[in-house]
């Protein structure tokens, strides 16, 4: 069948661990369809979205591009009393020493940390807490 008017072949684009997940190609008038950068975006945030067939290669492009440049991470913040934690993925300026963490973590601003510097950190604030 031809697609004709405004209309386009389309795809839905997701990211799940860092694979392309697969959906069926449709066809989809172009004012539906996501434009490049708010699909990169998006895509980033780990939302599904609908991409015309001739912008697929430049989001997927971009997306692979930018989840190189991010490295596996955790916000931590204090949600009253309690430590709440986020793991997510940033850039590798985003995130704080250990040392730095703990500082701000104590006067219950944010800190975001590297995934392997997480751990050693968690240790470092029950160490704290705990009475002496």
């Amino acid at each position: 069948m031809a697609i004709s008017g405004n209309a386009t072949t389309a795809y839905r684009l997701r990211r799940v661990n860092g694979e392309w997940v697969r959906y069926p190609t449709t066809s989809a008038l172009k004012s539906a369809c996501f434009p490049v950068r708010e699909a990169i975006a998006a895509i980033l945030r780990g939302e599904c979205v609908l991409v015309a067939g001739d912008n697929v290669f430049a989001v997927k492009t971009a997306v692979e591009a930018a989840e190189a440049q991010t490295v596996p991470a955790t916000l931590l913040y204090y949600v009253g009393d309690e430590l709440a934690r986020y793991d997510t993925r940033t850039v590798p300026d985003m995130l704080s020493p250990v040392d730095e963490a703990l500082t701000n973590l104590r006067m219950f601003k944010a800190a975001m940390v590297a995934e392997c510097d997480r751990d050693t950190l968690l240790e470092a604030l029950e160490k704290q807490e705990q009475p002496r």
